[in-house]
């Protein structure tokens, strides 16, 4: 049962042991908002500890119980009366939207087969447990049976999650690293990096479809014949009226 919001101390607050690491950069962030919001705005998340009965375990809020350490502040958070399974972590983990943005691609892959592992179920029921599509799902773990220098890149931020998942779709390890290296080097974003694995696949691009082009004729009267050009031009201004919006090139062919 979820308690109101208290202030415990934050090294009496521990992370669980698979959490991964704070870093200096993320505390230093977490500080300054602090400062420009006048403290801590949302609280964290803490159960009792499993083995350790006098600490608190965080289930939510790792880098604002560092940055109040930092600080020398309190830790605002909402505590839940008994022990979370890793299975609850992880669902947990994965079910707060603000949490999950915070976590790496990998990270999420992780937590989603921990889910899997301990509730031993399938993709598609943990999909529907923790609030993912199953291809969704798929995508995470797909991404996770990346090799080690390659899931390296995902975690320093050189390899996105979408581009990343293309990579792994390749059939050899060999396409896997030739294709990473060159989206690294060459910036590419997502759809310049499927365009590149799709390339190595041997994939047609999609063709762009052609522009339609309007053309418009007519003869044109002798030119001493001044009312029936009169009245020809009317008949064309009709003409034009009933069409509607009439591209520039066609105009131009009208007056050509």
């Amino acid at each position: 049962m979820m308690q109101q919001i208290i202030e415990l101390n934050p090294f009496d607050c521990l992370p669980p042991p698979d959490n991964r690491a704070v870093t200096t950069e993320d505390v230093l962030a977490m500080a300054a908002s602090f400062r420009a919001n006048g403290g801590q705005l949302q609280p964290a998340i803490v159960c009792v500890h499993p083995e350790l009965p006098d600490k608190q375990m965080l289930l939510d809020g790792f880098i604002r119980n560092e940055t109040c350490k930092l600080l020398g502040l309190k830790l605002k958070a909402v505590k839940v009366d008994r022990p979370f399974t890793k299975a609850e972590q992880a669902k947990l983990r994965l079910t707060a939207n603000v949490i999950r943005k915070a976590m790496s691609p990998l990270e999420v892959a992780n937590d989603i087969m921990l889910f899997i592992k301990e509730e031993g179920c399938t993709q598609t029921e943990a999909g529907e447990k923790i609030g993912l599509p199953q291809p969704t799902v798929s995508k995470y773990l797909t991404v996770r049976n990346l090799p080690e220098d390659l899931r390296q890149l995902i975690l320093d931020k050189k390899l996105d999650f979408n581009a990343a998942y293309a990579v792994a779709t390749l059939p050899t390890l060999e396409m896997k690293r030739e294709a990473a290296r060159k989206i690294v080097e060459g910036g590419l974003k997502k759809d310049d990096a499927i365009a590149l694995v799709n390339s190595m696949k041997g994939k047609k691009q999609p063709k762009q479809p052609k522009k339609k082009k309007f053309t418009i004729s007519f003869e044109l009267p002798p030119v001493n014949a001044a009312a029936a050009l009169v009245e020809h031009l009317k008949t064309l201004i009709a003409r034009l009226n009933k069409l509607g919006d009439i591209p520039p090139d066609a105009l131009a062919a009208v007056l050509s």
